[in-house]
């Protein structure tokens, strides 16, 4: 368990490393607007049912898309918050360490 906890922490920072935190953040808006989109697109389908016939099935997978795309909104709406919290952690600890070493260079001089 301790392994795949560490592979965990690993990908997770090499992920804000390379995209960054604000890039990650402005990506859960994007996916959640699309999933909203896609929910919304899913119930097209029960139109068609009146020239097809079985509208039962048509509202049953309409329905069932739609819930598949809410679990990914209602993702995107929990880490999003948790991801801001977490650049403000790191700006203010990125200010406090510029503090710190702006008081050291005054104490050397």
């Amino acid at each position: 368990m301790e392994k795949r906890t560490s592979l965990h922490s690993a990908l997770r920072s090499l992920i804000f490393e390379i995209a960054g935190l604000d890039s990650v953040i402005r990506a859960t808006c994007q996916a959640e607007v699309v999933h909203e989109i896609i929910i919304i697109v899913s119930f097209i389908p029960v139109v068609f049912s009146l020239w097809v016939g079985a509208l039962p099935v048509f509202i049953i997978t309409s329905f069932g898309a739609a819930v598949c795309d809410l679990v990914f909104v209602v993702l995107q709406r929990y880490n999003r918050p948790r991801l801001i919290r977490l650049r403000e952690a790191k700006n203010k600890i990125g200010e406090s360490q510029s503090r710190n070493a702006k008081a050291g260079l005054s104490k050397k001089l």
